[in-house]
């Protein structure tokens, strides 16, 4: 709604692997007018943010509505974890450097510290469809 965006900001790529112009463009966006959505100060009175709630708690507890306590912090981090090919049927357990067993390991020690204190924070090893990223 600022009219702000320059053409640097444009043609910043996105996690879509889009650049901002171009996810514009595929919402039915046009960034040629973008000037036209600026707003003055004081044009706007008040601003209604809706959130609807993903994880399915109010539903669950058959609560129709709920006051937004927190919002989502979300942190990414891309992981390699390295072995080394070796003959499964021939190494000797002690020589091998088994990376899926690493990978497994430390999918399990992620849940363990997410869920070792109270609360409702989440944590996700994997790729989210739609997002070149893995935690």
């Amino acid at each position: 709604m600022d009219g702000e965006l320059g053409e640097k900001e444009l043609d910043l790529v996105s996690r879509s692997g889009k650049t901002i112009r171009d996810g514009i463009k595929f919402i039915g966006g046009d960034p040629a007018k973008l000037s036209t959505v600026k707003r003055s100060k004081g044009s706007i009175a008040a601003y209604l943010e809706l959130h609807i709630e993903q994880g399915g708690m109010l539903e669950a507890e058959k609560i129709d509505i709920g006051i937004v306590e927190g919002i989502v912090g979300i942190n990414w981090w891309d992981v390699t974890i390295e072995g080394f090919a070796n003959h499964a049927g021939t190494t000797a357990m002690n020589n091998r450097q088994d990376a899926l067993l690493a990978g497994a390991k430390f999918i399990e020690a992620v849940n363990r510290v997410v869920t070792s204190v109270p609360g409702r924070q989440v944590g996700h090893c994997g790729q989210d469809s739609g997002i070149a990223r893995r935690a």
